[in-house]
């Protein structure tokens, strides 16, 4: 299974090392190149442009910083030439509404997106243990999610993007 992985800054360049130490086929990109050297070093493969990535791999993983980039890593890069059966897990710190829009605009062109903010800062990213809320199919893509982190605690229903900030321990 080939894992791309897009926003290589203080939080996805250690989950992206983290798949890579695992034995995952890692392809990665950043809008810095140069802040992929490293993971390039420990057998990733760089991707340019970022539609690459949903073109040669089963699962995306971004980290983007910000709606906006959230947004230019989804529209103009992903999406633009994603193929149908790609799983999308997007941990982006970005607002509810541009969430639910790029999972919209996903699913029209059958690309599962898993909107899966993540916690605990670089120490969690570099330690492998960012908390997910689990609003995806938890017998189906736990197991996936193990190699970027020691441990998948999950929290609330699985369903699509929250359209609310309330969760339940369900």
């Amino acid at each position: 299974m080939r894992t791309g992985f897009a926003g290589l800054g203080a939080m996805g360049a250690p989950m992206a090392l983290n798949l890579v130490a695992s034995g995952h086929e890692v392809q990665v990109w950043n809008r810095t190149a140069a802040k992929a050297a490293h993971l390039i070093q420990t057998g990733a493969v760089t991707a340019a442009p970022p539609c690459e990535l949903s073109r040669q791999c089963d699962i995306v993983i971004t980290m983007a910083s910000d709606g906006r980039q959230g947004n230019r890593l989804g529209h103009s890069g992903l999406l633009a030439e994603a193929r149908g059966g790609l799983l999308w897990i997007d941990c982006s710190s970005i607002a509810p509404q541009v969430a639910i829009d790029l999972t919209e605009v996903g699913r029209s062109a059958g690309v599962e997106r898993v909107d899966e903010p993540v916690f605990g800062g670089t120490k969690g990213a570099t330690e492998g243990t960012p908390l997910d809320h689990g609003r995806w199919d938890r017998g189906r893509l736990r197991s996936r999610a193990r190699s970027w982190r020691s441990s998948a605690t999950t929290t609330g229903a699985a369903t699509a993007p929250a359209r609310s900030r309330s969760w339940s321990t369900s």
